[in-house]
């Protein structure tokens, strides 16, 4: 969908026009090592975005719009095992360079990164608690209404009865309460704000019931 804009009147007429020229290539890989009670995976990835579109203005007539996007993402997960504690670190940036031929045009270098720590011990009496805390960062964006700092806490305690049979569960979900449903993203349409419906900070309890049923054999007789 196409628009010119009227900055005079504030009118805007809106309409559908058929462009090519939007594109895409990415490149991947991954390491994944085993060493004793230390697990460690790696991912990195490569990728390119060209998108296009027609924009207008005050009739002037419209005009090819065309904007680059290239990126690098990056993720690492490392895990130790201990008899009882089970650590794990977790971290994934993307570096991404949005430019274009156009006049009007900011080219911008953001960046997206969440570092995390969690973990889940298992303590006496047939409890575990399991817990994760995750730092969301963004940087690099014109708007500084945009490069935003966000801490996530979640957490979960459990007993298990009856030899595991029957387990009851305690989660807290974001107890920081510092989570965002806002994401951005950019493209030859401009900036595109992203808002989802989510349950804000919240506790549940809930109870899961384990069991297997064997079905007895019927004797048939031939």
């Amino acid at each position: 969908m196409v628009s010119d804009y009227d900055t005079n009147t504030g009118v805007r007429h809106s309409g559908y026009i058929n462009v090519d020229g939007n594109w895409n290539a990415s490149v991947d890989g991954y390491i994944v090592r085993h060493i004793n009670n230390f697990d460690v995976s790696s991912k990195l990835k490569l990728r390119h975005i060209t998108s296009v579109d027609m924009i207008g203005q005050d009739g002037s007539g419209l005009t090819r719009s065309k904007v680059f996007d290239n990126n690098v993402t990056y993720g690492l997960n490392c895990t130790y095992s201990f008899p009882k504690v089970k650590l794990g670190l977790d971290f994934n940036g993307m570096f991404a360079r949005f430019t274009s031929g156009r006049t009007d045009f900011i080219s911008q270098n953001t960046w997206n990164f969440n570092t995390g720590l969690n973990a889940v011990a298992t303590l006496p009496a047939n409890f575990q608690l399991s817990a994760d805390l995750t730092m969301y960062n963004r940087r690099g964006f014109t708007d500084e209404a945009l490069n935003t700092d966000n801490f996530v806490l979640n957490a979960r305690l459990s007993k298990s009865l009856l030899k595991g049979m029957l387990v009851l569960m305690l989660d807290g979900y974001d107890i920081l309460h510092d989570l965002s449903n806002v994401s951005y993203t950019v493209n030859a349409q401009g900036r595109t704000e992203t808002y989802r419906t989510v349950l804000p900070r919240y506790f549940m309890f809930h109870a899961q019931w384990r069991f297997n049923y064997t079905p007895k054999r019927r004797n048939v007789k031939r």
